[in-house]
């Protein structure tokens, strides 16, 4: 029986059970560590959200008073306090900082204070104690411009008796960041005595027990809250039994907390998840090879089996639960390389840098979710390859043999090209979403589209390859003959083309993973670069200021502080003003008033060039010669049917009379201006397109008929040198007397666009994602390879030992595979030429959407920046891996001799007993 049991096992071929489980855990670690990597990042998103203070519900409801020791009793409640307000009115009337203010006046408890210390606290003075005294908020104090022994009038309201009350305190009250009903905000503090019994209502405050809420489970952290929240309303006489809705309103800051965690991790995941759809299709590929691979390795077994009267049940059992197995294990696996693999993105700092320091500090999170997903790709994924794999061979088998419409409809699907016809559709669909009108592009459906469309090209490509490696390897193999030799050029090409179940999924993977990683580069620099060149047009300038109109007197003085500083090259105001091109209100445009000499060296064109440096250059000289010149855009001259050299008119108003009389020197794609109004309309359908619907007009011209300081919008529009920090000088400017020229908030500086468009979230976690994913390509390649390589393992032995028996030198055996290999590799290079292009430049549009703002489109979408040192030098890491790669495998494969190789061929069974297989 012991030597049975050791015939039957030989059947356990280790490799090919190791090479399948590679495989399948490389492919559930690719995914599984994006996952992880969004869990682990959001802990700080967690920690924020649920930062709300010491108060974690607040409940109202008349008759809370008297449930507030029921409440206290709720399994999970640690501390409950009431706390009386009404509404009042305070009042400092005849006094030169007269305030009048209504809203909730608070009278505090010893038990209450004891328990919430720290939401009402006391700056400076005391808590009042007598009905002659008051303590008011600070923020009020400093408004008012009163204090500690200052006098104030207080009343129930408009129509009551007011009661003057002395300042005997200021405080702070807690009202919470994240949620402005956190508290009902007060402004007063005063005795029980002196609230308006009519308006008196009792709130209870109460915290809960926190040990169980954890992101981790945040649902059950919800769960066990809403637990809370529903033994608070059964307190309310009469609920549920007879009442509908509960007469105690439940305010649950902490839940609130953790909805917005929710969102925001559900919405990173499935952002990252989304954006890295040709990693989904990778790990499909893998599964695909791998499972495909192990049956293929495992059918001399199964088929022994099948001989010796094993049923077909029985058989497929044998053949799933190894499957099973594997993807079981798989999964364990894959969930502890995706944990190491995800440190890679929590210390990225930019794409591919790193900062090493922070491995060990760096919190580790896995959610249900994750581990939800994991038994997705791990187990179901896989499961759905071997029916869809089981499904094609068994429904082949069928369909070829089949005589009638079943046999019509196979021969009809051969003739159609379903994967040409897939390549065509999308490829219209590009060229029409790039070339349409804004309003088609801003379509939702469109937009949802658009990320996705690269994927049907690939799996359409993929299937060409496949159908072109069966019937294209007799043509190279003769084609590169003189080049590889006679003999390695048939053998080792033609070998491709009987695999091609396997070197086309292969070759795919390769020109998916290195485009991925050529695109994480491309992105990397060139939306940085995208975004510097939208802002300089946006904003027309270095740095931008509002100015106020009724603060004209001091605008030249903050000129000359602008044009002191030495980091300025030059600065001059720019006036925008809205005129009609017909009368009665109709054709309105923005007008651009300008100094065409000082805004040449400020303002920059689409194209990211100073105005001086670009086209626009000898129209604002010709502009400084002729006032009355304007520069039009063609949207407007279009739709007036205006050419250069023609005379328009520009009118105020319906009634004006006194227009002005401009001659178009030339009509332009688009033009900048000091930023965009905060009273500009933007269509939420079209969006607002920049640099649209503009004239440029001398100032001086404009001048003459509307008062520049009053009827415009004026800016000081500033140019700085290259290396200066454009921020941090505009910055000192507003503390050096410009935050009073200037509107609170309305200025802008191009450094400072781009750097929060750097900081922001998103854009931070997709590079620390690209650099994860760029490095894990790498050995995701070399795993697939070994796949390919060792299915054929046993045809590779066998022509191998028939060329030893022939006389062949090992040098010919080795040319044989590093032709084989040599020739997927190029093949995939001719490849990666096409597809990358196409994927990347959809990619950089779709990232662009995500992270520029919603309603606003400028005249070029992208600035592609090609970095090609870095491109060739990832590409050399990838051919230098496969390269030496297939050194390894060619001179492992020359030394099999032919024993060696009869052995693996005839001797791989032996006798199997019919009861070891029940």
């Amino acid at each position: 029986m012991s030597v049975l049991m050791k015939d039957r096992h030989g059947f356990k071929d280790r490799q090919r059970i190791a090479l399948t489980l590679i495989c399948l855990t490389i492919a559930t670690t690719i995914v599984v560590s994006v996952s992880i990597y969004v869990d682990s990042a959001s802990v700080s998103e967690w920690s924020r959200q649920i930062d709300i203070g010491p108060v974690s519900m607040m409940v109202a409801g008349n008759g809370i008073k008297d449930d507030i020791d029921a409440i206290s009793e709720i399994l999970g409640v640690t501390n409950v306090s009431g706390l009386d307000s009404a509404h009042g009115e305070i009042s400092r009337t005849n006094v030169i900082y007269g305030f009048e203010t209504s809203g909730n006046i608070y009278t505090l408890t010893d038990d209450y204070m004891e328990k919430f210390p720290t939401t009402f606290t006391l700056k400076t003075g005391r808590w009042p104690q007598n009905e002659s005294e008051i303590a008011i908020p600070q923020t009020l104090a400093d408004q008012a411009f009163i204090g500690i022994g200052w006098h104030v009038n207080y009343s129930f309201g408009l129509g009551f008796p007011e009661t003057l009350l002395t300042i005997v305190g200021t405080y702070m009250q807690t009202t919470g960041d994240l949620y402005s009903h956190y508290f009902y905000s007060s402004i007063g503090v005063v005795v029980d005595s002196l609230l308006n019994v009519n308006t008196t209502a009792t709130r209870a405050y109460l915290s809960v027990d926190t040990t169980s809420i954890t992101p981790f489970d945040a649902d059950g952290s919800l769960s066990y809250l809403a637990n809370i929240q529903e033994e608070i309303r059964l307190l309310y006489p009469g609920y549920p039994e007879e009442l509908l809705f509960s007469g105690y309103t439940v305010f649950d800051y902490l839940s609130t907390g953790i909805e917005a965690y929710l969102n925001w991790r559900n919405t990173a995941r499935s952002s990252q998840i989304g954006r890295a759809s040709g990693i989904v299709l990778i790990v499909v590929l893998i599964d695909i090879l791998a499972i495909q691979y192990n049956l293929r390795c495992k059918k001399p077994e199964l088929d022994y089996l099948r001989a010796r009267g094993a049923s077909s049940t029985k058989i497929e059992i044998e053949a799933v639960k190894e499957i099973f197995f594997i993807t079981l294990f798989s999964a364990v696996l894959g969930i502890f390389f995706a944990v190491l693999t995800s440190r890679l993105a929590l210390m990225a700092v930019g794409y591919l840098q790193f900062d090493f320091s922070q491995i060990m500090i760096l919190p580790v999170l896995i959610t249900r979710d994750t581990i939800l997903l994991c038994v997705i790709v791990s187990i179901i994924i896989p499961a759905l390859v071997y029916l869809g794999i089981k499904t094609a061979v068994s429904s082949r088998g069928v369909i070829s043999d089949e005589k009638g419409r079943m046999g019509k409809i196979s021969k009809l699907l051969k003739i159609i090209r379903w994967d040409l016809g897939v390549i065509i559709l999308s490829l219209i669909l590009m060229f029409a979403f790039y070339t349409t009108s804004a309003l088609i592009q801003r379509n939702p459906v469109f937009n949802l589209i658009l990320p996705y469309l690269p994927v049907p090209i690939y799996l359409a490509v993929s299937s060409l390859v496949m159908k072109g490696l069966e019937k294209s390897t007799n043509y190279f193999s003769s084609a590169t003959k003189r080049v590889l030799g006679k003999i390695p050029a048939s053998i080792g090409i033609r070998r491709i083309g009987k695999s091609a179940k396997s070197a086309g999924p292969v070759i795919m993977i390769l020109v998916l993973a290195i485009t991925l990683s050529w695109n994480n580069v491309i992105a990397d620099v060139s939306l940085p670069e995208t975004r510097e060149v939208h802002a300089k047009f946006a904003l027309g300038g270095d740095i931008v200021f509002h100015i106020k109109k009724d603060e004209s007197p001091r605008w030249t003085e903050f000129m000359e502080n602008i044009t002191d500083r030495p980091e300025v090259i030059d600065a001059t105001i720019v006036s925008l003003t809205r005129l009609f091109l017909s009368a009665g209100f109709v054709g309105a445009a923005d007008f651009v008033g300008i100094t065409p000499d000082e805004y040449r060296h400020i303002g920059y064109d689409y194209l990211g060039n100073r105005l001086n440096e670009s086209i626009y250059n000898d129209l604002l000289l010709e502009m400084i010669e002729n006032p009355k010149a304007a520069i039009m855009t063609r949207d407007i001259a279009e739709q007036y049917e205006i050419s250069a050299g023609d005379t328009f008119r520009a009118f105020r108003t319906q009634s004006d009379t006194n227009y002005y009389t401009f001659t178009v020197i030339a009509v332009v794609d688009s033009l900048p201006q000091p930023m965009i109004p905060e009273s500009t309309f933007i269509p939420s359908g079209e969006g607002y397109n920049v640099g649209a619907h503009k004239i440029f007009v001398n100032r001086l011209y404009l001048g003459e008929k509307i008062d520049l300081v009053r009827d415009t919008y004026s800016y000081i529009s500033v140019s700085t040198f290259d290396d200066v920090n454009s921020t941090e000088t505009a910055i000192n400017l507003l503390e050096t007397g410009g935050d009073i020229v200037t509107y609170a908030g309305d200025w802008a500086v191009v450094d400072n666009e781009v750097d929060s468009y750097l900081s922001s979230t998103a854009y931070k976690m997709d590079r620390s994602v690209d650099s994860m994913l760029s490095i894990t390509s790498v050995i995701l390649l070399l795993g697939v390879l070994s796949v390919y390589t060792t299915e054929s393992i046993k045809t590779r032995k066998r022509d191998v030992a028939l060329l030893r028996a022939m006389g062949s030198e090992t040098r010919l055996i080795t040319k044989i595979e590093i032709a084989e290999l040599s020739f997927l590799l190029l093949f995939s290079l001719g490849l990666l030429g096409l597809y990358a292009p196409l994927f990347v430049a959809n990619s950089l549009i779709a990232s662009l959407n995500v992270y520029a703002s919603w309603s606003f489109r400028f005249p070029v979408q992208v600035f592609p920046v090609i970095p090609w040192f870095t491109l060739i030098l990832l590409l050399s890491i990838f051919v230098l891996a496969i390269m030496a790669f297939i050194a390894v495998v060619a001179i492992k494969s020359s030394r099999v001799e032919l024993n060696e190789a009869l052995s693996n061929t005839w001797a791989k069974a032996g006798p199997i007993m019919e009861s070891e297989i029940q």
